[in-house]
């Protein structure tokens, strides 16, 4: 129940985290060291419980994971909560992916034979797809879609169901209780276009393990047995002490960068979010992961007199084929000179073959000078400096992918440079410093370009620079006297002007005797009355300490 509630679960001997999003919009864990990690959840609440946004310390979280180190680091883990599967934390790089999005409703999908996905347990000797169950009274029903490959790293499939319990009236008999997914294809029989991994997931007994199966004999759909058979891909989630209710079902699938299959399933009761059963895990990597099927158990354990479905959707989703957009640059023309100060207008034509242009950005070298985000793309570059210059822009379409231009090189050159002002704001002149530590402060200007440093100096004595606004410098150690202060500012031209000369006296600080010897009144403390009038006292008070 904690970590639902929380929203993320530990990955037995890993320092990972699953992230599933929180039941709550607040939570706040002491980590020690004065730490605290700290979990939100906009829209948090019953309906909402698929993640659709995620942030760490304010930066996109994109990675459905996060670490040990990120909890006691007390960082601040944020999501965004919506009603509806995403594909948020799917894919290679765990971005959401384009190229196939196949959502599908229970209704007019189900091969279900009585019109309905309602599962109860009618008496049958061999499997019925609908309302129907097998030999050892395990109800199944199932759904098709076209062929879907997890084939490469970033392949994903996730499965989400909601199921309504009615008629719980034992308590569960052993083997305990299960919810079963299936995926499979429709390959005929035998077990060679499926290898039999996930298998070790699953709950045994001793008449063997308890899976989908594929029908030996011929069959395309999934079929429940204790041995032989074509073991296909399958998930139980063991589900002790059931009561009538609404329970959601989730089961994600992920080819990851070794090609192995990474697996996530957990069982969630709808009414309070509590946490029934979760697994994650890795398996060996397959050629190639190819269903059109899904399939749905409820193993007789349940003793229930019905099973229904009350929604049902497969998202699935493969890298993108997002085509990257092309650009170029139309102005300026390659080799163009300019006089600085310059102003610059950069112009670019760029498109996407299967998209559109979500802005143009333009660089000077590394250095991005703006943005466009509308078509005719175009930036004005003002008070450019002098110096040789490659100008690119870089286009990023609607599905993020980006596209440089090639570089067109300028030269902007400054034959009638107007060099720097510049002046000394602190201290004031004639001003008497009582101390030997002053700030030196000064405004510098350059019209037709940037004041690059500016240096202070104590006569022909270099005291210190700075190279950037606000213009300061603190001197330590400022021996008593007169001393006269200037600044030299210099501009990107290498072009240099010195402030009118600033005259301060640094002055010691003045030491004065507060208490002097035979200058202090005693008090007697000796119980005699002195009466009503000071008197001389009759004592030699030459000890006492003086200054």
């Amino acid at each position: 129940y904690f970590f639902v509630t929380a929203g993320f679960f530990p990955s037995a001997t890993q320092d990972t985290y699953y992230l599933s999003g929180p039941r709550v919009p607040r939570l706040e864990f002491n980590v020690g060291g004065g730490k605290t990690f700290t979990v939100t959840a906009e829209n948090a609440g019953a309906d909402n419980v698929y993640v659709r946004s995620a942030t760490l310390n304010g930066q996109p979280l994109t990675t459905p994971v996060i670490h040990h180190s990120d909890i006691v680091a007390g960082s601040t883990l944020a999501f965004v909560m919506g009603p509806n599967p995403t594909t948020w934390g799917t894919g290679a790089d765990y971005q959401s992916l384009s190229r196939r999005d196949l959502t599908l409703p229970v209704s007019g999908q189900w091969r279900a034979s009585l019109g309905s996905p309602a599962i109860s347990n009618p008496a049958s000797a061999s499997p019925v797809w609908g309302n129907g169950t097998d030999g050892a009274d395990n109800s199944a029903i199932h759904s098709e879609f076209p062929d879907l490959t997890l084939a490469q790293p970033g392949d994903e499939i996730t499965l989400t169901a909601t199921v309504a319990l009615n008629g719980v009236t034992s308590p569960l008999a052993s083997p305990s209780g299960r919810f079963a997914w299936g995926l499979f294809n429709d390959n005929g029989s035998g077990g060679t276009a499926w290898p039999g991994y996930l298998a070790s997931n699953d709950t045994t007994d001793a008449a063997g393990t308890r899976s989908l199966w594929r029908k030996p004999a011929g069959g395309t759909q999934p079929y429940h047995v204790s041995t032989g058979g074509s073991a296909l891909s399958s998930f139980s989630l063991v589900t002790p002490d059931f009561a009538d209710g609404t329970y959601r079902l989730m089961m994600t699938l992920s080819r990851n960068a070794n090609g192995s299959l990474d697996h996530y399933a957990a069982l969630v009761r709808a009414s309070d979010g509590v946490l029934f059963a979760a697994f994650t895990g890795s398996d060996t990597a397959p050629a190639t992961f190819t269903f059109n099927r899904v399939g749905f158990r409820a193993s007789d354990a349940l003793n229930a007199d019905s099973i229904a479905i009350t929604d049902f959707a497969v998202v699935a989703n493969g890298p993108s084929s997002n085509t990257p957009p092309t650009v170029t640059l139309t102005s300026p023309a390659e080799g163009a000179s300019y006089d600085a100060p310059a102003t610059v207008l950069l112009t670019a034509a760029a498109s996407d073959a299967d998209g559109t242009v979500s802005k143009v950005e333009f660089f000077a070298g590394a250095e991005k000078l703006g943005e466009d985000t509308t078509e005719p793309f175009e930036f004005t570059w003002n008070r450019a400096l002098t110096g040789n210059h490659a100008i690119t822009a870089k286009a990023i379409d609607n599905g993020g992918s980006t596209g440089v231009s090639a570089p067109v090189n300028i030269v902007i050159t400054n034959t009638d440079n107007v060099p720097p002002t510049v002046g000394i704001t602190a201290p004031s002149n004639g001003q008497t410093i009582i101390n030997n530590s002053l700030t030196i402060s000064a405004d510098a200007a350059d019209e037709d370009g940037l004041v690059t440093k500016v240096e202070f100096y104590n006569g022909a004595t270099k005291l210190g620079d700075a190279t950037s606004a606000p213009f300061s410098f603190v001197w330590n150690g400022a021996p008593t006297g007169t001393h006269t202060l200037t600044a030299v500012a210099t501009d990107n031209d290498a072009a240099t002007t010195v402030s009118a000369p600033v005259a301060v006296n640094v002055s010691a600080p003045v030491t004065t005797t507060v208490l002097s010897k035979g200058a202090v009144w005693k008090y007697l403390d000796d119980g005699s009355n002195a009466g009503t009038a000071w008197k001389e006292p009759a004592f030699n008070d030459s000890t006492w300490a003086s200054g």
